[in-house]
């Protein structure tokens, strides 16, 4: 956000300027890395009490004193500290009171609606609004910033208050800006009253009841997360076992496609990617292959996307080694399976070219209306007159699917089958 017009700056305690160095003594080294690593105005004035003068100016206190020659390295490296003409030292105010204008501004905040604007140049709190269009409104709209900023009472920090106009990507708005660069911990509550209008006790008991209701809108929204990564998981486990019945069908009706660890790559290799489409209307999964054959460009591995009609996509970067599904190489009349191995390798991102799902048929069971039917290498569905014991087979982990290759009926794991045996062992 860019300032255009400034309309108002009100200076708050400052010291008169001194050109020459009010001080003879040497600056020690110690004062200057305690500064540095930040202290408070009460403690800056104590080390330096006695022996070095220090002055509180608009943007920075100066210690008045005899730099010693440490090295211009180290003026460079320490950002709130600079070395003036006359041997005196600047200290940035960023490096002073930086736990007491945390505690203020966080009150500020939480009870009054300002904005926290912390940089490498400025440690400040605003209040903005878009500017208003229509004249009149503007002006008013000015005059109320200016009322707000002529009763904050400046005596009680150093720093500065502003009213500007500023430009941004959004529009033009008007700022109040609070620049309280350093102050006395006495003042603390003085300061919080006169800015927000209301005793120091209403204030923190304005800010206790504000923290409760972050607190707990963040609870709700914490127990709504953890409901819906709970409900997501356990429907994640519920599809698991169709999914993975649906795939091994898919693979066992394309015995080309197979299933391939740190297999390392070359030009020519095909590989696909297997998807899913789950139907969550009537529990049913459908699985999808993409076909991808490996080139070359400028030396370097890419993926082909080849469409249905046999087209190459846009291709993009392969790595060394892949994971997943390829097809398997021919060796005469054989299928030459792949080498394999545990490392892991590449993931490939997709669209979909839907395949059916087909199943192999067992015997019925004598004397009942009933069938089970290897469906896959991992899953089994039993078909026929099920209406009767749906309540056990649900019991079971069965689902029912009504567009299943076989018929309508209900899949399980195939490590379900002795237990699904006996059950229809049982019925009359």
């Amino acid at each position: 956000m860019k300032k255009i017009e400034e309309i108002l700056k009100i200076e708050g305690a400052c010291d008169s300027k001194h050109i020459l160095n009010t001080s003879p003594h040497p600056v020690a080294k110690e004062i200057l890395d305690q500064v540095e690593r930040g202290c408070s105005l009460e403690t800056l004035e104590q080390i330096t009490k006695g022996r070095y003068n220090i002055y509180k100016y608009t943007t920075q206190i100066t210690i008045h004193g005899i730099f010693p020659d440490v090295s211009t390295k180290r003026i460079g490296s320490y950002v709130n500290l600079v070395q003036n003409k006359n041997k005196s030292i600047g200290v940035r105010y960023n490096a002073i009171d930086y736990s007491k204008k945390k505690r203020l501004f966080e009150i500020l905040r939480l009870v009054d609606g300002w904005n926290i604007e912390y940089n490498s140049q400025k440690y400040a709190i605003y209040k903005m609004e878009r500017l208003k269009r229509d004249k009149q409104d503007a002006l008013k709209q000015v005059d109320s910033f200016k009322r707000q900023a002529e009763r904050i009472d400046r005596s009680l920090f150093y720093g500065s208050v502003n009213v500007f106009v500023a430009q941004s990507f959004f529009g033009t708005y008007l700022v109040l800006e609070l620049n309280i660069s350093a102050f006395y911990e006495s003042n603390f509550e003085r300061i919080v009253e006169n800015i927000c209008g209301m005793s120091y006790a209403e204030v923190i008991a304005k800010r206790d009841s504000r923290l409760a209701e972050i607190k707990a809108e963040s609870d709700r929204i914490d127990a709504e997360l953890k409901m819906k990564q709970e409900t997501a998981e356990a429907e994640r486990l519920r599809r698991a076992p169709i999914i993975e019945a649906a795939r091994d069908a898919f693979l066992a009706e394309h015995p080309e496609i197979v299933r391939v660890e740190k297999h390392e790559l070359k030009k020519g290799d095909v590989c696909f990617r297997l998807n899913v489409e789950f139907d969550k209307d009537t529990d049913t999964a459908t699985i999808s292959a993409q076909k991808y054959e490996i080139g070359q460009s400028f030396g370097r591995l890419i993926y082909r996307p080849v469409t249905e009609s046999g087209k190459y996509k846009k291709g993009f970067a392969a790595k060394k080694y892949f994971t997943g599904y390829m097809q398997a190489k021919k060796n005469g009349s054989k299928l030459a399976v792949l080498s394999t191995s545990t490392a892991a390798g590449d993931k490939l991102p997709t669209t979909a070219i839907k395949r059916p799902v087909s199943a192999a048929k067992t015997p019925n069971k004598a004397g009942l209306n009933l069938q089970i039917i290897n469906y896959s290498l991992k899953a089994i569905a039993l078909i026929g007159d099920t209406k009767s014991i749906k309540e056990d087979l649900k019991k079971l982990g069965g689902r029912f699917n009504p567009r299943l290759s076989c018929g309508a009926g209900w899949i399980f794991s195939a490590k379900k089958r002795s237990d699904l045996e006996s059950l229809i062992a049982r019925l009359p």
